[in-house]
């Protein structure tokens, strides 16, 4: 574990916070122990909080929705994979023989969760500093990248990420079901498809939307919100 506390840059005063942090659940299944789920967790959330602070310390020109978008595409999974990788992330990662031997070290899911244990442990090691400058230093150049061009060439995939988050809300106020989809032509497709047999619609709007500032987790609130809002309207008119 000495490499990776280099290329951390924190060494730690409880050395099990970083093998807790560095096992995979498979390793857990095979040998017991305890696996880097729970901080994972917290990493995520110290994460997000470090990378918001930076943001709205660093651009305080920006709107809500920009800085948005900046942050979605640093703390995206391939973004956290890819930082994994630049300090050998997956070397130290304990993991059980079937993932050790299908490449569960370069996997980019298993990496980003490890990433963001690391964080937490360091956190809960060294406290809230060593934490930020941990992130600000693995996190630095793709801020400022970021910042320029937040990645609106992968809108399709944040969307659809977002809308995916978007459903467990929708199905709590009663909806069976809504469908988001982009055309190739940019236009966004909501497809409504709720508990009251008979009523079924396609909405479809411009992503002028989104250039006009709206950030992708502010457009898919306020989809939701007419989604519901429709269907609790369609409900009492059943109802009457």
């Amino acid at each position: 574990m000495v490499g990776l506390e280099v290329g951390l840059g924190h060494r730690f005063g409880d050395p099990d916070l970083l093998r807790d942090a560095t096992t995979h659940r498979s390793w857990c299944a095979e040998n017991g122990g305890t696996s880097n789920e729970r901080l994972e967790f917290l990493g995520d959330a110290v994460l997000g909080m470090v990378i918001a602070d930076q943001l709205f310390r660093d651009h305080p020109d920006l709107s809500e929705g920009h800085l948005a978008m900046i942050r979605a595409a640093v703390v995206s999974a391939p973004a956290l994979a890819e930082v994994a990788r630049g300090i050998r992330l997956g070397d130290s990662i304990r993991f059980g023989h079937g993932e050790s031997t299908s490449g569960g070290s370069d996997k980019e899911s298993i990496l980003a969760d490890a990433l963001e244990a690391v964080i937490a442990a360091v956190h809960l090691d060294g406290g809230p500093e060593a934490a930020g400058s941990l992130v600000r230093r693995l996190f630095g150049d793709r801020l400022v990248l970021a910042a320029v061009d937040p990645g609106i060439q992968d809108y399709k995939t944040r969307l659809q990420e977002l809308a995916a988050r978007a459903f467990l809300a929708l199905r709590c106020s009663g909806m069976a079901r809504v469908d988001f989809f982009l055309a190739d032509d940019g236009r966004m497709l909501v497809n409504e498809v709720n508990t009251i047999p008979g009523f079924t619609s396609i909405s479809m709007y411009p992503r002028s939307w989104l250039k006009a500032g709206l950030s992708y987790g502010g457009l898919i609130d306020q989809l939701v919100d007419l989604a519901v809002e429709r269907h609790a309207r369609r409900r009492r008119n059943t109802t009457r």
